[in-house]
């Protein structure tokens, strides 16, 4: 069982539908993957890794058990993952228009 699988565990345990992982200690542990910038988003389902293009080769292949994203701009914080989900048809949520 990898980190992201344990952390889904225990949203589920915890009844939690999602973490959002900004801090890098906390990406690190939950991807294996050090980077300066990203977002890990973890929901009962699904595992995500946000990065810029930085990293994005090397999280592609570095990472294993979350979908990486690259996300492209000046976002930062909450916005960033809002709008590198609801670019993408394959996030569970709703969003009211792709971005």
């Amino acid at each position: 069982m990898n980190h992201f699988q344990q952390i889904a565990g225990a949203l589920a345990e915890n009844g939690l539908d999602a973490v959002m992982l900004t801090a890098a200690p906390n990406r690190l542990y939950a991807s294996g993957f050090r980077s300066s910038a990203g977002l890990v988003l973890v929901t009962r389902e699904k595992a995500w890794f946000f990065t810029d293009s930085r990293y994005i080769e090397a999280a592609s292949r570095g990472i294993q058990g979350a979908d990486v994203e690259m996300v492209t701009g000046s976002i930062s914080g909450f916005s960033f993952i809002i709008i590198g989900l609801c670019s993408r048809s394959t996030f569970p949520a709703g969003c009211a228009s792709r971005i």
